[in-house]
């Protein structure tokens, strides 16, 4: 009986959480400490995290271009200034000059990846730290005006 109950439990948790899709992104964002804690205390998940999404990816392919590394190292050659503005953005905060936050200045999510957004490369230590997201639709809204 014990079993059936907590089995039945988790089936109602996994049905409310997929009919309130933002209900956990709104919370971690409210309680962002608790997060962390969390994380802290059971690193064991980081690892089960990376080994959920290697299967994955060897199951599902990664969806990447078979040319990925040629056009990375074009796109590089072709923006000589906005590699040396992320190397210059890499050293300062290694050095401790730049603080990279924790959240995306625009949408304010927490606990995700962390870009510089330089809106002047001249200027390398002036940027904006977006998530990916914003980071690529702020691009693509620059690339369709």
């Amino acid at each position: 009986m014990e079993n059936k109950k907590k089995t039945n439990n988790k089936e109602y948790l996994k049905m409310w959480l997929l009919k309130h899709p933002d209900y956990m992104k709104e919370w971690m964002n409210k309680h962002p400490e608790y997060y962390r804690e969390w994380r802290e205390k059971h690193p064991e998940q980081k690892e089960k995290q990376a080994k959920y999404y290697r299967e994955w990816y060897k199951k599902n392919g990664r969806k990447r271009d078979p040319n990925y590394y040629v056009i990375i190292l074009k796109w590089r050659e072709e923006h000589p200034e906005s590699l040396k503005a992320m190397k210059i953005v890499k050293k300062a905060i290694k050095d401790g000059l730049l603080k990279k936050p924790h959240k995306c200045a625009y949408c304010k999510r927490d606990h995700t990846r962390i870009n510089a957004h330089h809106e002047d490369y001249d200027k390398p230590l002036t940027v904006i730290w977006l998530c990916s997201s914003c980071h690529k639709k702020l691009h693509l809204a620059s690339d369709s005006s």
